[in-house]
């Protein structure tokens, strides 16, 4: 393949995904083309030269990285063919399919998923008319339990304080402590401690009010409409006055 300033980069990066993974190493930032939004933005324009501006590394050395990895590449998936497996497993769920099965295959074929790339593929399934909205609402616990290892190898990404996105990470931390909290409680504390977990509805609501339209208004709706449809399971299990149904709507929050 013939590379120059000009050559646009994310079309070499989806078919070559070893690209991503080697251009990481010289500077992480460009995991931000992997966001669905950056992708539909700035994504579609980015040059070779543009993005080694961006990162700050030497076009020479930019090129030769992506050179190298295409060359290392021959024989591996192709960023399609991933997808396509990754549609073959979520529909195989769909249908009732051996999860350990499904694990090992997602395992084994497409263990380098990114978060953006799950969200993208639900788009993709609701767009194409595979799956509606309520499928893949019903496919929420299974197919985060699935891509869970893969997501965990995954850096966090950069936040700035006062975004709305920091301000949300800092509270899903907190989240976190009070669902540990609640846990190691008994009896009446327990139950009290529980109670405070419905402060989270105004996490939600802000996401719903601030996210959510965003994604809508540039074509991703699936993703915003399954995480509605967990929010509010999670809001009618806040509900419960049983501490023996507790554990089962901390386990929704967490998610």
């Amino acid at each position: 393949m013939e590379l120059n300033n000009k050559t646009k980069i994310l079309p070499i990066m989806d078919k070559y995904p070893k690209v991503y993974d080697e251009i990481f190493k010289l500077n992480p930032k460009v995991k931000r083309l992997k966001n669905p939004i950056a992708r539909k933005t700035i994504g579609k324009k980015a040059t070779i030269e543009n993005v080694s501006k961006t990162l700050k590394i030497p076009i020479e050395k930019l090129i030769s990285t992506i050179q190298k990895a295409i060359e290392s590449s021959r024989g591996e998936l192709t960023y399609e063919e991933r997808k396509d497996i990754l549609k073959d497993i979520l529909l195989k769920i769909h249908e009732g399919g051996e999860f350990v099965e499904l694990k090992e295959m997602f395992r084994k074929a497409v263990g380098d998923i990114t978060a953006p790339e799950i969200g993208q593929l639900e788009q993709e399934l609701i767009n194409e008319g595979v799956l509606e909205i309520k499928d893949i609402a019903k496919l929420s616990d299974l197919h985060v339990a699935l891509f869970k290892e893969s997501l965990d190898e995954k850096p966090d990404y950069d936040t700035i304080p006062g975004h709305p996105v920091h301000t949300y990470l800092q509270e899903n931390l907190e989240i976190t402590n009070l669902i540990r909290r609640i846990r190691t409680a008994e009896g009446d504390d327990k139950m009290s401690l529980f109670k405070q977990l419905s402060q989270v509805e105004v996490h939600y609501a802000r996401k719903e009010n601030q996210v959510f339209p965003i994604l809508e208004k540039i074509g991703i709706s699936g993703p915003p409409q399954v995480m509605w449809a967990v929010h509010d399971k999670i809001r009618a299990g806040l509900k419960t006055e049983k501490i023996e149904e507790i554990e089962p709507v901390l386990i929704q929050v967490k998610i």
